[in-house]
């Protein structure tokens, strides 16, 4: 089946449009109202640059909300779940918003641009209009509207290497979350070390739109002599990372302590904020659901029902994709789990389920998984990319930050997936 979306009013096009379709761009999806590039032709190659040298891509449907005058920070406060006093001038929060029940809005980074100016980067949702009912309602003396300023990524290994020979060496001393206002050749942009990828990276805010091409055809020029390819926010990366995805991972319907940010949301603050008091009472009694990270081994796991009939204690699958790498690569975290003649696809099986247990009983007792699961192994290389390292790096990251888990074995791929688990237990590993 194939079918078309014809252009209008309704859905934007980025300042970088045109490049995208000199680059062959092949399919688009829609965020924040606007065309979000999904891929260029070739998944396989945009994941590999991505991972092992650089990708640019055209993420100006990361929209900003901007917030300035006088009880600008009042505001931001207010609606933030997460405290923003002492965020400095140049700095960035990575801020959920919740409404009064606590269900989560977005979550957006809050950059602070000036003392009475901040823009909310946002996920895909009309942030705009609540953030300025709320500022309506509060009688705040403040403006909140869109400003022109269209993220454009450049994530992966290399990518500092690029933004380097772009700007100079000097972008090698912004730190994570932090950001300097430049201009290049003219080109007016906002530059951050941030990105959604766990390759590392920076975006560029291009604060006139008139400059896509510009902007774009002098970062595609400074990446040649890095392998710079076309491409975009990856879901299996981005499953690996361990990054979470509004709306797609939750469905716009889950609390902040549901699906894992409860670290960024400031619940022992003295003054108020909306939702405080729900979220205060769900601490108390603890989320009634989780997300959940799921790791399959399958020749052919891939339709969602498939997945949901093995696993009668989840109720919604969200998302589901696929790392393909053969069960003799699969990495081994211990020797001694059981005994060496049984075969490789019996040993990693039983492995992953016995720290999936431990994990469980973690999240349950509240202490570290250290002191529960097998013995793990030391937090691999950042440099590693290989398929079962990447793997590896999934198992540590969950495991180490106790993120409740369900692993299921099946036969010779391993497939990643990330569920909205409305469960009330994950032990169902039968």
């Amino acid at each position: 089946m194939s079918f078309s979306i014809d252009p209008g009013s309704r859905i934007r096009k980025s300042p970088y449009f045109e490049a995208l379709v000199a680059h062959g761009l092949t399919h688009m999806t829609t965020y924040n109202h606007m065309y979000m590039p999904a891929s260029f032709g070739d998944p396989d190659a945009e994941y590999e640059a991505l991972v092992e040298r650089v990708s640019l891509w055209d993420v100006a449907c990361e929209r900003q909300v901007e917030v300035v005058g006088p009880d600008a920070f009042e505001l931001v406060q207010y609606v933030s779940a997460r405290d923003m006093a002492g965020c400095a001038v140049g700095r960035v929060r990575y801020a959920p918003v919740c409404d009064h029940d606590g269900t989560l809005l977005n979550d957006p980074m809050i950059l602070k641009l000036a003392e009475d100016r901040f823009w909310f980067s946002i996920a895909d949702s009309d942030l705009l209009l609540w953030v300025r009912a709320v500022g309506a309602e509060r009688g705040l003396d403040c403006r909140v509207f869109e400003p022109d300023a269209s993220p454009l990524g450049v994530q992966g290994p290399r990518a500092e290497d690029v933004v380097a020979v772009l700007l100079g060496e000097w972008v090698r001393d912004i730190p994570f979350f932090g950001f300097a206002e430049v201009e290049h050749d003219g080109i007016p942009f906002v530059l951050c070390r941030s990105g959604w990828s766990g390759q590392g990276g920076f975006e560029l805010f291009l604060t006139d739109g008139s400059r896509g091409l510009d902007l774009w055809n002098a970062v595609w020029a400074a990446g040649e002599p890095f392998g710079i390819h076309p491409g975009g926010p990856t879901l299996n990366e981005r499953i690996e990372s361990g990054l979470f995805a509004y709306r797609a991972d939750c469905g716009g319907e889950a609390t902040p302590l549901e699906v894992g940010l409860g670290r960024f949301v400031s619940l022992d603050r003295t003054d108020d904020f909306v939702g405080k008091s729900a979220l205060l009472a769900e601490r108390e009694r603890g989320p009634a659901r989780r997300l959940v990270t799921v790791l399959l081994i399958s020749e052919s796991v891939c339709a969602s029902s498939r997945v949901d009939s093995m696993i009668s204690s989840i109720r919604v699958l969200m998302v589901c994709t696929c790392l393909p790498m053969p069960v003799s690569e699969a990495p081994a975290f211990s020797t001694s789990v059981t005994p060496a003649e049984t075969s490789s696809v019996e040993r990693f099986s039983r492995l992953v389920i016995s720290f999936a247990a431990a994990a469980e009983r973690c999240a349950s007792s509240r202490t570290s998984c250290a002191t529960t699961a097998k013995p793990l192994p030391a937090s691999p290389a950042r440099a590693a990319s290989t398929p079962a390292l990447r793997v590896r790096r999934l198992v540590w990251k969950a495991i180490s930050s106790m993120t409740p888990m369900i692993w299921l074995i099946w036969r010779d791929e391993v497939w990643i997936a990330s569920m909205a688990a409305m469960v009330c237990s994950i032990t169902r590993l039968e």
